[in-house]
């Protein structure tokens, strides 16, 4: 069935968008041909392909153990302050006050300044795990310019995992990142407000899950996140209903 969210973002006029589309989300490419594999799936076909190194296999180890839902938080590594990576640290620490677990690269082993040993397909495995086949949604920061995390975007928007951004005031990002199905809201904020925005958002999420009493599952189409967010869109005028 198709869920709320989408039925906002591909049946109804989005000022100013390419959203008017006239079929649901989950029928168009390339969300149509996706198809979500279960971790052991995902550890399966590592095996077969021989990768996995020992340092995947403490990364699968972990996902394993995870048992409540997961907020994967995306950012720039190799080009970022450890000012700025300090950011990822408050998120996840944020995400524990709710019962999330904010999975970030920086803590669990891929940073490349932390951890110069870990194999470039290493990190792709890792990060894939923790980026699409784990999580419940994304927050992405998109300061300074990377690759790693805009990768990451175009993954989850293949998954259809939902992602929040956030980048500063001045900086500026490609249109094509702006563009893409899966980036619900796009968050600038000024220096020293960050924290606040990031708490805002995950109360928000909070908030509607305690309110509609939605339960997270592991591994679900994640429908109860697509239409928190459609209301969202609605309230603030950015989806209309059709006359």
């Amino acid at each position: 069935m198709e869920s709320i969210f989408h039925y906002c973002l591909y049946h109804c006029h989005v000022p100013g968008s390419c959203f008017d589309l006239t079929i649901p989300f989950s029928q168009t490419f390339p969300l149509a041909q996706f198809k979500h594999a279960s971790l052991k799936e995902y550890k399966a076909d590592l095996d077969r392909r021989d990768r996995l190194t020992s340092v995947v296999r403490e990364a699968i180890s972990r996902a394993e153990n995870v048992r409540v839902p997961i907020c994967y938080i995306a950012g720039p590594l190799t080009e970022a302050t450890e000012e700025q990576k300090l950011r990822y640290e408050i998120a996840a620490k944020l995400c524990e006050g709710y019962g999330w677990f904010g999975y970030a690269p920086h803590l669990y082993g891929t940073d490349p300044k932390k951890h110069p040993e870990v194999k470039p397909e290493e990190v792709r495995d890792i990060d894939y795990l923790w980026a699409v086949i784990m999580p419940t949604f994304h927050l992405n920061f998109f300061s300074p310019t990377a690759h790693g995390n805009a990768m990451e975007l175009g993954w989850a928007e293949v998954a259809g995992i939902p992602t929040i951004g956030f980048i500063p005031e001045a900086a500026r990002v490609s249109r094509l990142l702006r563009g893409a199905r899966n980036l619900l809201i796009l968050t600038s904020y000024e220096e020293g407000n960050m924290e606040v925005l990031v708490q805002n958002a995950l109360k928000d999420i909070h908030e509607w899950q305690e309110a509609h009493e939605v339960r997270f599952l592991m591994g679900s189409p994640r429908l109860w996140l697509e239409g928190y967010f459609a209301r969202i869109a609605f309230r603030r005028g950015l989806i209309e209903f059709p006359k």
